[in-house]
């Protein structure tokens, strides 16, 4: 399956900045040239194959790290895919979330902060879900979760003293009556122990709040009682699981990809993005 849009190899002209130790000035500036041309027809159309363009261009000028475009591409973005020449499969995606990627190979391809930013997306997920359909989720949770967005918004070296606080609060806190509930608070605990930790402590962590959500979307597939009024409808349809899954992927690919492609400036939407 080829992104929408799709019209086979994605190819560009530009050349890698500073493939030669004796380019001139004027070559340089017509690489930056081509790549902002690039990206204003990204901009104009939306589609998946001028973002491809546009991706596969910077990485060859040296503008994007590949381990940034194969990192959004095994999150199953679909431009990265089409720059990288690999098929859309979006299951593929769902059982990278699912399976924890215990390898590190492909989430943890960016290091820890790759690997956090994609566990607080699909924590923030499973707890608007939580909150819509099920019950309230803790507020000891939810502030650990905000406080987890928050030290990542911050500007590198990140201490991790300001969430300890929250790591405190979640102590002894069960969450709820409701197995979603408990999850959520579970997933917040893994989480700071994720962001705080280091080392394989804090790789299996992440991996941990990973394998909890896929977890929660197994469970709505083997509950005997029908899901929460208004759940399978506001996961597509289907079955449960199958939705509440694609629903993370959804949300960490809006929250994670910008970032990933994107280093060091604001997040980068194309105009079939926007709300």
């Amino acid at each position: 399956m080829r992104p929408r849009g799709w019209h086979g190899h994605v190819d560009t002209s530009v050349a890698p900045r500073g493939a030669s130790p004796t380019a001139a000035v004027g070559e340089t500036e017509g690489v930056d040239a081509s790549l902002q041309q690039l990206e204003r027809r990204w901009r104009q159309t939306g589609a998946a194959e001028d973002e491809a363009r546009w991706l596969l261009a910077r990485v060859r000028a040296g503008d994007l790290p590949r381990e940034r475009l194969l990192f959004a591409a095994d999150l199953g973005h679909a431009p990265a895919l089409a720059a990288l020449d690999r098929p859309v499969d979006l299951d593929e995606a769902v059982e990278r979330l699912r399976g924890g990627d215990p390898s590190q190979q492909a989430l943890g391809r960016l290091g820890r902060e790759g690997l956090v930013r994609v566990a607080l997306a699909a924590a923030l997920a499973h707890a608007d879900l939580v909150e819509r359909f099920v019950g309230p989720v803790h507020a000891a949770a939810r502030g650990a979760l905000e406080a987890v967005r928050g030290w990542l918004d911050a500007a590198p070296p990140r201490p991790t003293g300001p969430l300890e606080p929250h790591a405190q609060a979640l102590f002894g806190v069960q969450g709820g009556p409701t197995r979603p509930q408990r999850t959520a608070v579970l997933l917040a605990r893994r989480l700071l122990e994720g962001a705080t930790a280091s080392g394989p402590q804090a790789s299996r962590a992440l991996e941990l709040a990973l394998r909890i959500v896929g977890d929660w979307g197994s469970m709505l597939e083997e509950r005997r009682a029908p899901p929460p009024p208004g759940l399978a409808r506001a996961l597509g349809g289907g079955r449960p699981r199958d939705g509440y899954e694609r629903a993370l992927l959804r949300r960490v690919q809006a929250d994670v990809v910008p970032w990933a492609l994107h280093p060091g400036g604001p997040a980068v939407d194309g105009p079939s993005r926007r709300p």
